[in-house]
């Protein structure tokens, strides 16, 4: 079947502050239930100064009945978004924020962190189709930006959308758009070529939904359709490569500056994750495995690197008559909740000897958050430590140590593994079966950052172009036209009533002048288009196909001072006239 884009028109986007310039748009499909359709409402967070937005209030016009209401997932938490309904105004209100506080416009009432990040899909399900549907809304500032001194300040946004079609059916893309920053305009939408595959070529996507869809970008029907597929737009072309996937494990590592694992001199260290043991690395899905209380899920921060500096000393002292090895100084704090061959009630080092409750230990390294620049926390499980053994090992350098990362500002104070904030904070955890380190030894880690509709956005400049006269002089020799000669048909061409030639390495301007043998000039062409290009459609100043034969092409630069002479051969199908 013929599909239609019914992506809903954007807004202009305003160089403001705030949430200025943000908006909701719709789009609407028939649903299952007779006289009833879905109204899709796409979240549009327009903030130069980071703001998102703390929640979304929807006011569908009297007469329309709100059947039922879906909780959208949040772009910035990866987490369901509740909503309240009130039927008696046809009333929406969606946020983990209480609507009255939002709605007093009172800036302490803002989390700072918005559950809307934009690209949400707010779906709706309502009767009958009275159209057009004029939907009043408010969005609300989370005053990020005012808090940390950001420019702009503390704006909701309101306005209105109106539908006016409903669809026999939706289905929603991931695309990507270029937008000219200078100008404002988009200069390339709705594409869907990543890492050279058409994700929603009808073959691919078919397979992967049993949906016929619409298609993608480059319209073919098998995805590989490679990078070379991007559209050319003002001379550029574009890839994009990523995904959707939130990452589940370490994507690289490097010990002074080196990759770790692949250098012999790095043998020193063996460092991974729970992935050797048939777990991604999450917090959220190893930490309960020790009785922690997990971790977060939020794309934000799993998409987040870090630094390992190895600032620490190591030295040996006697407690109770045992020789204990120990970060003399340096490294940091980390909180030690558990060890696999022993109880931590008996360790060394408990300031509450008997008690099983966690405790600080000094570890011989800091970690650092370089997405945020800050040392943050760190949970410790000794696996493999002896407590018998003649030296025991405070921090294991020879064999195992478990890890989780803890995502706050560095605190030298014992984190409870079950608290709200390892809940909230935890990100990865980390395996050392092996860390004989030397001190000032740093080791990066870094995680792939997947693509995040509605969130992500990237600028870029191209160098400003020169021209050179001497240079397009030079260039003149290779100014050619092709197909030559032409026998009856072009492979570029998409119909017979689209005959063409075409020249090019031309100049920005020229005049082409077209000859037959017997000196006769058949056409005349200005070339002004600024590109090399230029085509002819094979017809004579009065627009009617030429005659197969010889002809002459004079092409005049005047504004290089040059001239060239091409010969071309035209042989032309058979002309059959369509009116009589």
């Amino acid at each position: 079947g013929k599909w239609t884009d019914i992506t809903a028109a954007s807004k202009k986007l305003n160089k403001n502050t705030d949430l200025t310039g943000s908006s909701l748009t719709s789009s609407a499909a028939w649903s299952e239930t007779k006289g009833a359709f879905i109204i899709h409402y796409i979240v549009n967070v327009v903030s130069p100064n980071y703001d998102y937005c703390d929640g979304v209030k929807i006011q569908l016009p009297a007469g329309i009945v709100i059947d039922t209401a879906y909780q959208p997932i949040s772009n910035n938490s990866g987490d369901p978004i509740p909503y309240t309904l009130d039927r008696s105004t046809n009333t929406l209100f969606y946020s983990t924020i209480n609507p009255d506080s939002l709605m007093s416009g009172d800036s302490t009432h803002r989390s700072t962190n918005g559950v809307f990040a934009g690209g949400e899909d707010i779906q709706v399900v309502v009767h009958p189709s009275n159209l057009p549907i004029i939907t009043n809304y408010t969005m609300y500032d989370d005053n990020w930006g005012d808090m940390n001194g950001y420019y702009g300040g503390f704006i909701d946004v309101s306005g209105k959308d109106t539908l006016t079609k409903i669809s026999n059916q939706i289905i929603t893309q991931h695309q990507w758009n270029v937008t000219d920053a200078t100008t404002g305009n988009i200069v390339l939408k709705n594409q869907t070529i990543y890492n050279g595959v058409d994700v929603y070529a009808p073959d691919l996507y078919k397979s992967q939904t049993g949906l016929n869809g619409p298609g993608g970008s480059s319209g073919s029907k098998i995805p590989n359709v490679g990078v070379g597929a991007n559209v050319i737009f003002d001379g550029i072309q574009l890839s994009v490569n990523g995904n959707f996937t939130a990452p589940t494990t370490i994507g690289g590592l490097t010990l002074n500056g080196d990759p770790l694992g692949i250098d012999a001199s790095n043998s020193r260290f063996d460092l991974t994750d729970f992935t050797v043991f048939g777990y991604d690395g999450t917090a959220a899905n190893t930490l309960p495995l020790y009785g922690g209380a997990g971790g977060t899920t939020d794309i934000s921060e799993l998409q987040q690197d870090y630094e390992l500096k190895w600032t620490g000393v190591m030295g040996d002292t006697v407690i109770n008559g045992k020789h204990v090895e120990i970060v003399k100084s340096g490294g940091s704090m980390a909180t030690l909740f558990g060890a696999s061959g022993y109880s931590i009630a008996n360790h060394p080092l408990n300031p509450n000897p008997g008690t099983k409750k966690p405790f600080l230990i000094r570890i011989p390294f800091e970690v650092w958050n370089t997405t945020k620049n800050e040392q943050v926390n760190l949970l410790v499980w000794d696996r493999l430590g002896d407590i018998s053994a003649d030296t025991f090992y405070v921090w294991n350098i020879n064999n195992r140590m478990y890890t989780w990362t803890v995502n706050t500002k560095y605190n030298a104070a014992v984190i409870g593994p079950t608290s709200q904030v390892v809940s909230d904070s935890a990100t990865w955890n980390w395996v050392f079966f092996k860390s004989t380190f030397k001190t000032g030894d740093d080791i990066m880690i870094t995680y792939n950052n997947p693509l995040q509709i509605g969130k992500d956005t990237y600028t870029f400049t191209v160098p400003k172009s020169s021209y050179s006269t001497a240079l397009a002089k030079q260039d003149v020799s290779k100014i050619n036209v092709f197909p030559n000669p032409y026998y009856g048909v072009n492979s570029l061409e998409t119909t017979k009533y689209a005959r063409f030639v075409t020249f090019s390495h031309l100049p920005s301007t020229a005049t082409i002048h077209i000859f037959n043998l017997a000196g006769v000039m058949v056409k005349t062409i200005q070339h002004t288009n600024g590109t090399q290009f230029q085509t002819w459609d094979l017809t004579n100043d009065s627009n009617l196909p030429v005659a197969s034969g010889l002809y002459i092409a004079y092409i005049d630069m005047p504004g290089i001072g040059a001239t060239k002479i091409l010969k071309l051969a035209i042989i032309q199908e058979q002309q059959f006239p369509d009116h009589f």
